[in-house]
């Protein structure tokens, strides 16, 4: 109900006044679970990424907004999954999978970092993605915030480019292993680089 009341808000906001254009909304699957490979600019992100989908949407979230009072009572009503970035956090993967399982939309910045005003093609990436959409047996959606200059900046124009789901089969898992892992990864997010035709992803894996 929270989520739902919050995105009534929010919606609106983005859509009339930060002029946040939403292109390819044919390719959200109106229901079963998937993942939400998207690149990584700013705070903004989320924001932009709720407002432009009408389905419900989890978010991975760094566990130091949880030792937040205000901040953590509110990300726990909207359905945060809490993450440890500072090693493998596998409570947290395992909870992101379950939530793909049961259907649900979860959304993952595969760069792990905000990158104002950097091309995501050349930032480091890391795999956790490709592991819950090996576990989960799922899709993986990529999608794209284009802004000029890839910066935030009032009144500046931005598009959310969502593309076609890759389909699990098409991910190129083998034995499920670290390199089906980063291989999967790499896939989907040259996806997203494409859709913001930002430059062919080259990049060290910064797992």
């Amino acid at each position: 109900m929270i989520y739902i009341i919050l995105r009534g808000i929010i919606a609106p906001f983005y859509r009339f006044f930060a002029r946040v254009k939403v292109i390819g909304k044919e390719n959200i699957p109106k229901k079963g679970g998937a993942i939400i490979c998207a690149n990584h600019i700013g705070v903004n992100d989320v924001f932009i990424i709720s407002a432009s989908f009408r389905r419900r949407i989890h978010y991975l979230a760094k566990k130091e907004w949880f030792s937040v009072p205000i901040i953590r009572g509110l990300i726990k009503s909207l359905g945060a999954v809490k993450l440890d970035r500072s090693g493998k956090d596998v409570g947290a993967l395992k909870n992101a999978i379950n939530l793909v399982k049961a259907g649900r939309l979860i959304a993952i910045f595969p760069q792990g970092h905000r990158y104002p005003g950097v091309d995501p093609a050349t930032t480091p990436i890391k795999s956790g993605i490709g592991m819950i959409a090996y576990h989960a047996h799922s899709d993986i959606i990529p999608v794209c915030i284009r802004t000029k200059n890839a910066k935030y900046k009032f009144g500046r124009k931005i598009e959310l480019v969502i593309g076609k789901p890759i389909k699990y089969e098409e991910l190129g898992f083998t034995k499920g292993k670290y390199e089906d892992y980063k291989n999967a990864t790499e896939l989907a997010f040259s996806k997203v680089c494409e859709l913001g035709n930002y430059s062919a992803l080259s990049h060290e894996n910064g797992d």
